[in-house]
């Protein structure tokens, strides 16, 4: 997922929503970062959905940590302004 995630490619972003909503363990984590760290709209969408998704607080504790670290660094670093 995380490898996806690298190509920034919007037509990955369900499979990699799909695998979040299987809410178990490891590849929801991943599945989050992976989705954070994409530069398109669909990425972005697709964590919001996550956010009114039947989670545990821990998960959604981590989805709305992960935006917003997230977002500051992509802010500092100019991250989805470079050229991919």
């Amino acid at each position: 997922m995380w490898t996806l995630s690298i190509f920034d490619r919007e037509q990955d972003v369900p499979e990699i929503k799909r695998a979040a909503l299987m809410r178990k363990g490891k590849p929801f984590y991943l599945a989050v970062l992976s989705l954070s760290d994409m530069c398109n709209d669909s990425a972005a969408r697709a964590l919001e959905e996550l956010e009114s998704a039947d989670l545990t607080k821990e998960q959604f504790d981590f989805i709305a940590k992960r935006i917003q670290q997230s977002a500051d660094s992509k802010w500092r670093t100019g991250y989805c302004k470079a050229p991919n």
